[in-house]
């Protein structure tokens, strides 16, 4: 993510909801036919698009269903920890510095 948002759970939520909405018109699936196949109720999906209202599971599944779920790893991707001991190192180390050439 290159920006930071400021908004509420509730507008993420609405904003995941519309984005599985957008997925599945785009690729001409009805809500019946993707609640069927995440094994979920039509009822569920409607609240799940209109207002991100669902459990985790509910959108996992629809996740899988729209075969999305390798995007699911970019939700908490997890950054690579160092030691304070390679951050110090990482800092005490001299940068790079061009030579004056002499004539």
């Amino acid at each position: 993510m290159a920006a930071i948002r400021s908004f509420s759970p509730r507008q993420a939520l609405a904003g995941i909801g519309a984005r599985l909405q957008q997925l599945r018109v785009a690729r001409r699936i009805s809500q019946h036919d993707l609640a069927l196949a995440a094994g979920i109720s039509a009822r569920t999906l409607r609240r799940l698009e209109a207002a991100g209202d669902a459990r985790l599971e509910t959108l996992v599944r629809v996740a899988f269903a729209l075969r999305i779920e390798s995007q699911l790893d970019a939700l908490f991707a997890v950054e690579e920890t160092r030691s304070l001991d390679e951050i110090l190192d990482m800092q005490r180390k001299p940068k790079r510095v061009r030579k004056t050439v002499r004539p």
